[in-house]
């Protein structure tokens, strides 16, 4: 009860009242249905609760719901649920109150529409059967439109390929409504502006407008069919009154009739709150099915149904008039023999005796069928019949034939048997209207109607049949035919003669015609480039049997049969001749061999009376016979296409034409052609200047010549853009300078306030180290002194140290690798990071590079940790290795490996080689330094280094002395350090002297650079004071960062590295090879004989590093060589 009383009130959703209308049709399907709710439902369809919702399947519900309520009150059984009504708006069960043209929800609707089988009809009883049977075929016919009408809608709609009748209209207002004027009523109509104009009119002026609609009458035709749309839905379905509809004017108006009062309803509704309706034009053709279906709404009785539906045979004797009576006994006393002078015939006239049965039986009943296989007399029989009634009834006759050669044949039959023509015509006497004696004449002829006579022979086309002829086996062509005609359909395009040749055509519609397009027009001055185009039908090609019906102003025509047989196929039937000659209604052009017609045999009595006529009246022609619109006294048979480039090459004739163009000045060199205003045409003569810098410009003649040079136009153009640009660019980077200058400041400012407590902790730390200094130089003294009585760790001396292993330590095997070991020990312990170092500890071999990587990142700890500055440090770096070695791999990882500890500013990497460097000079490597520091800081590779060269300057040698270098050395440790580093024998000690005289033995050598020789070895003693300093806190020991040590500034004691040498072990663990041993050991006490020496502060022993194994293959030359 809650729900009716919420659906009574109208509170419902559309889904609640969609279940509710559902509930509603089952409870009234079911058996012993409440009368509470046959009530509920009458008050529902009395009040169109559900025929009026705007949801299409509630609607739905509420046709089956009043559809079921009629059942019921006509006592109708429920249980069958095939019955005729409710599934839509327009399906009742008395097909008179159908409406012939379906309703939106109709064609919405996917419901199974209701008809009949034949044998359901006979199961009717007889007394219904008639009424049954034309309900049955109302409905059948009427699908068949409905299925038509559905399948345009979806052509029209796009939703499904085919050929459109009318673009839609769109942006329909309804602005009224109309009914004719007062002298003369007109259904009811709507009117409908169209905003948005109508398509292919609206682009047109007015009086182009007028011709266009006068010109295609199918345009908007009147009763045009079509449904309006809102939304894409379907509102009413309507028909065109043009009549009453103002297609011209700039806001056209469109009067539209609406069928059936709901769709006006939902029409007005739409109108008042939607938006702008569409028009969608469909060419189904209602005309075709409405009078019969109306007729079969209208029939109240139905004749012969007695006999027609009856369940079994049941003739019906009619009652005959006294003369027709009077000629049946006579026939039937003659047994069928002899009966001309009986019917009153010419011919003889004899029946057998089925025959003369059915003669009889048709004369006598009311209903008759004959039967029979071919050549039995039927058609004869039927002719036999007519003619009896004909002469002894005033009954009125229709004969009704399947095919138009059917209907002829019996027509025949007619005129054979007696029967006047006078008698059977379908029409009355027709006459010509006056205007088929005004019609034009053809522009460029001399005729308006022509035969060109030829013998150019047919072809066969083997792999085309003739369907219209099945005694041939092959088709036809004709090429010269083809080539003609394709030629004079453009000489008549030229002449301006075909409304249809005004607009370019299109390749799609016309695939033999493609090359005609409006450029001839053009040239004639008719069409202008900017004209639209104007919708026309196009050219049409067409076989003679697919043109019955049509009508065209030119007809040219091909007959195609050229052969010695004279044979022309299907062309001997006389319909095609009369449809060939009543198709054109100005003017007609014939392309074919006459003497063939003639001596056809089957066809010859047909053409000959034509040739007959085209001779006597002379159209008859061995070519095209024109004559020039311009000088009508040039008269030429055109015998051929090539003729058509010689004689009339612009569609005139061959004299020059000479006219004057609009400027004045230049004469149209073309030969004849038609332009009716040469000042329409434009002059395209090649003009030429030079402006007063010597640039030659040309141009046509009808543009004018150019107020400036183009040239010097571009340049100037050009000239502008480059101070626009520079303007730019000047305007960018004054922005980055000012935008620079101000970063500059406020980092100025910065560093100015970090620096002040900086200074002040500093002035702080100075009074507290002048308090204490004795007792930590104590301290000092005292922990190197505990340091020096640790054995030192010995390294492999060469460019890139290793660390040796500990006293008592074990050798390690060939995949394992020190290096990884330690940075991985940083990682974990240290807590160290970097993604370069990652990198190079996972790549196979380079043991020397990763261990010197890492004496670089110690070094670089342990300047941070003394407070000193990187900017005097070197971190350049030489890699030497063969190709493919990974030498520019690791540059790039060095280059990343010292941004990420901040040794450099950035990440920016430059690589190029040393010969390309020493090519570009100074000024080559600056720009390289400049780029670098542009981007933010970075490194410098330079590949194949060894293509540079190095030398004294031109003043010649002139080098420090050792005492010199000394002082440069200490200099150099006091400035980085500030006075705080220590070194053991103190500045001007023993080890100092001895790294001084280190440094001078390189003078006189290549590369040597003084200042820059005792930086790159203080760099070396800071390298080894760092690793020194990592091992001490690997092991936990006491270490002190301002402390040089003898180890730090002399290296390795070389017999502590002997001992603790992988490699030497290796060599004494070799079988044999004394000598070499001895040699090697030689060479070792030499190095260890000078390293005393240099504690003596005596001059070194020179020796040779150059060896020479000798020995047998096999003898392990290579072997001690790589020891």
């Amino acid at each position: 009860m809650v729900f009716l009383h919420a659906h009574t009130l109208k509170k419902l959703s559309e889904h609640a009242e969609s279940s509710f209308a559902w509930l509603l049709l089952r409870l009234l399907s079911s058996p012993g249905c409440s009368s509470d709710f046959i009530d509920t439902a009458e008050d529902d369809t009395q009040s169109r609760t559900f025929l009026d919702s705007p949801s299409l399947e509630i609607r739905t519900i509420g046709y089956r719901i009043q559809s079921i309520m009629k059942t019921i009150r006509a006592k109708v059984d429920l249980d069958d649920r095939y019955w005729p009504g409710g599934r839509h708006d327009n399906d009742f069960e008395d097909f008179r109150e159908i409406s012939i043209l379906p309703t939106p929800d109709e064609i919405a609707s996917v419901e199974i529409p209701y008809y009949r089988r034949m044998c359901d009809v006979y199961n009717v009883p007889e007394a219904q059967r008639a009424a049954t049977h034309y309900d049955n075929q109302f409905r059948l016919l009427r699908e068949d439109l409905l299925a038509e009408l559905r399948n345009d809608l979806q052509i029209a709609r796009g939703q499904k390929k085919g050929r459109r009748s009318a673009p839609p209209v769109h942006g329909l207002c309804l602005t009224g409504v109309g009914c004719g004027t007062d002298d003369r009523r007109k259904t009811c109509y709507l009117e409908f502006a169209c905003t948005m104009g109508l398509p292919h009119l609206s682009c047109l002026p007015k009086a182009d407008r007028t011709k266009l609609l006068d010109d295609n009458p199918h345009i908007f035709r009147h009763q045009a069919f079509g449904c309006l749309l809102s939304k894409r839905e379907i509102v009413a379905f309507v028909s065109l009154d043009r009549g009453s509809s103002d297609l011209l004017d700039d806001l056209p108006i469109l009067a539209l009739v609406v069928s059936g009062s709901d769709e006006l309803t939902r029409l007005f509704t739409c109108a008042k709150v939607g938006p702008p309706f569409a028009f969608l034009p469909v060419h189904t053709p209602i005309f075709a099915y409405e009078p019969i279906l109306q007729r079969l709404q209208q029939v109240v009785e139905f004749p012969l149904s007695q006999i027609l539906l009856a369940s079994e045979p049941k003739p019906e004797l009619l009652t005959l008039d006294d003369d027709l009576a009077t000629l049946v006994r006579q026939i039937q006393t003659t047994n069928g023999k002899s009966l001309e002078a009986i019917l009153d015939t010419d011919m003889k006239v004899s029946l057998d005796g089925s025959q003369l049965q059915s003669l009889l039986n048709v004369l006598q009943q009311s209903v008759s069928t004959i039967q029979g296989p071919p050549g039995t007399g039927k058609s004869f029989l039927g002719a036999l019949i007519a003619k009896i009634l004909h002469d002894k009834t005033s009954k009125t006759m229709m004969a009704i034939c399947y095919t138009n050669h059917a209907l002829d044949q019996f027509l025949e039959y007619l005129l054979d048997i007696g029967i006047l023509e006078s008698s059977m015509l379908t029409y009355p006497e027709l006459q010509d209207s006056e205007s088929t004696l005004k019609r034009p004449r053809l522009r460029g002829f001399q005729d308006n109607i022509v035969f060109v006579d030829h013998s150019h022979p047919e072809r066969e086309l083997h792999e085309i049949s003739e369907k219209r002829d099945p005694s041939m086996k092959t088709s036809k062509q004709n090429l010269y035919e083809v080539e003609m005609a394709l030629k004079i359909v453009k000489y008549l395009g030229q002449q301006g003669q075909l409304s249809l040749l005004r607009t370019e055509l299109s390749k799609t519609n016309d695939p033999l015609l493609n090359d005609l397009d409006s450029s001839d027009l053009l040239k004639a001055g008719l069409l202008t480039l900017g004209s639209p185009k104007v919708l026309k039908s196009p050219i049409r090609l067409s076989t003679i049997d697919n043109y019955q019906g049509e009508e065209r102003d030119i007809v040219v025509a091909s007959l195609t049969r050229s052969n010695e047989a004279g044979d022309i196929g299907f062309m001997a039937a006389p319909e095609r001749l009369n449809v060939l000659l009543s198709r054109a209604r100005n003017a007609l052009a014939m392309i074919g061999n006459g003497g063939i017609f003639l001596k056809s045999r089957k066809g010859h009595l047909t053409w000959q009376p034509l040739f007959e006529m085209l001779r006597d009246h002379g159209h008859v022609y061995t070519g095209f016979p024109l004559e020039c619109e311009t000088h009508p006294d040039r008269q030429v048979v055109i015998r051929s296409p090539q003729e058509f480039e010689t004689e009339c090459p612009d569609r005139g004739c061959s004299d020059p034409c000479s006219a004057a163009f609009a400027c004045g000045v230049h004469s149209c060199t073309r030969r004849c052609h038609r332009a009716e205003n040469h000042s329409r045409i434009k002059c395209i003569m090649t003009m030429e200047q030079t402006c007063p810098k010597n640039h030659k410009y040309y141009w046509e003649c009808y543009q004018g010549a150019p107020r400036t040079c183009p040239t010097c136009l571009e340049e100037a153009v050009e000239a502008e853009r480059l101070k626009r640009e520079d303007a730019k660019l000047e305007a960018k980077r004054r922005a980055t300078q000012l935008e620079h200058a101000k970063k500059l400041k406020e980092i100025e400012e910065r560093i100015r306030k970090q620096r002040q407590p900086l200074k002040d902790e500093q002035g702080n730390r100075n009074r507290r180290d002048a308090l204490a200094r004795k007792e930590e130089e104590l301290k000092s003294l005292t922990a190197a002194a505990d340091r020096t009585r640790v054995s030192p760790p010995t390294s492999v001396p060469g460019e890139f140290p290793v660390d040796s292993q500990p006293e008592g330590g074990t050798s390690t095997i060939a995949l394992q690798s020190e290096a990884r070991d330690e940075w991985q020990r940083q990682k974990k312990d240290e807590d160290q990071s970097n993604e370069a170092l990652d990198t190079l500890m996972d790549m196979i071999g380079l043991e020397s590079v990763k261990e010197s990587f890492l004496g670089i990142k110690v070094k670089v700890d342990v300047v941070v940790r003394q407070g000193a500055s990187l900017a005097a440090e070197r971190f350049g770096a030489a890699l030497l290795g063969n190709q493919e070695t990974g030498k520019t791999t690791v540059a790039r990882l060095y280059a990343r490996f010292l941004s990420i500890f901040g040794v450099i500013p950035g990440r920016f990497f430059i690589e190029t080689p040393g010969s390309k460097l020493a090519n570009g000079s100074v000024q080559g490597c600056q720009k390289h330094l400049e780029e670098i520091k542009s981007n933010g800081g970075g490194a410098f590779f330079i590949d194949e280094a060894y293509q540079l060269t190095s030398g004294n300057n031109a003043g010649g040698s002139s080098d420090y002395l050792d005492e010199e270098l000394q002082s440069i050395l200490q200099h150099h440790m006091h400035q980085k350090y500030n006075g705080r580093m220590r070194v053991e024998e103190g500045p001007g000690g023993l080890y100092m002297r001895i790294v001084a005289r280190r440094v001078g033995r390189g003078r006189g050598r290549g590369g040597f650079g003084n200042a820059r020789a005792v930086n790159n070895v203080f760099a070396r003693i800071t390298d080894r004071q760092a690793k020194r300093l990592q091992r001490q806190r690997r092991l936990k020991r006491p270490a002190n960062d301002l402390l040089l040590t003898k180890e730090d500034l002399l290296g390795p004691d070389p017999q502590t590295v002997l001992r603790k040498n992988a490699t030497w072990d290796k060599l004494q663990a070799l079988t044999g090879l004394q000598s070499v041993k001895q040699s090697v050991e030689a060479l070792f006490d030499t190095v260890q004989f000078n390293y005393e020496r240099e504690l003596a502060e005596k001059p070194l022993v020179e020796f040779s590093l150059n060896k020479v194994f000798v020995g047998n293959p096999g003898t392990g030359n290579t072997t001690v060589a790589k020891l």
